[in-house]
């Protein structure tokens, strides 16, 4: 079985593997292209504190828990039940991508206030040149005529941030937000306008 999970940097993930009828046989976590593994049983095989086993009787799952995701965490994890003879079968192959953008900021606004956004854009090994918004799928433009829409960017090393600000905002402002750099990695958010 194949399966990708996403997450984003600084955040948690939960790689999941599926191994009934163990016996005398053990599950590791091995990333392809390594010849040591991650983890054996529920210990840790390699010194990263980050890194730790869920064992689930129920559902007879092996978790990998990954804390505070980097970029260099992206990659191929194959799970792998393990014979007394060291023999290795793999069960499932997760690949984890790593979200290089993030985007937060205002969900919920009455009418008349105002919606901040930011979207922050690792470089991925570059920062990106540009990030374009979009309200449900229609690019932003910015009229620096109209004060009602307003982006800032900032560039410290390879960090990227972009600010979006509307002002007084109406009913029809609520809408999905997203931001697309131009490495092509992309996040959204839903802002609801509430009527006062």
């Amino acid at each position: 079985a194949k399966q990708n999970v996403t997450s984003h940097q600084g955040d948690r993930a939960m790689l999941t593997c599926i191994v009934s009828n163990l016996g005398t046989k053990s599950v590791s976590w091995k990333r392809q292209g390594d010849s040591h593994p991650l983890t054996i049983g529920n210990s840790a095989f390699v010194s990263d504190s980050r890194l730790s086993v869920n064992f689930n009787q129920v559902s007879d799952e092996w978790s990998l828990i990954i804390q505070d995701i980097k970029l260099a965490d992206e990659g191929v994890y194959v799970c792998l039940v393990t014979t007394k003879d060291l023999k290795y079968n793999a069960s499932a192959t997760v690949w984890l991508n790593v979200k290089t953008i993030q985007i937060s900021g205002t969900t919920y606004v009455e009418v008349g206030q105002t919606i901040n956004l930011s979207c922050n854009v690792t470089g991925r090994p570059l920062p990106p040149h540009h990030v374009t918004w979009y309200k449900d799928d229609e690019v932003i433009i910015f009229d620096p005529r109209q004060s009602k829409v307003k982006v800032n960017q900032t560039l410290f090393q390879n960090n990227y941030v972009s600010r979006l600000e509307i002002t007084r905002v109406v009913s029809i402002d609520t809408a999905w937000y997203t931001c697309r750099s131009s490495n092509d990695d992309s996040d959204s958010i839903h802002v609801q306008v509430l009527n006062g």
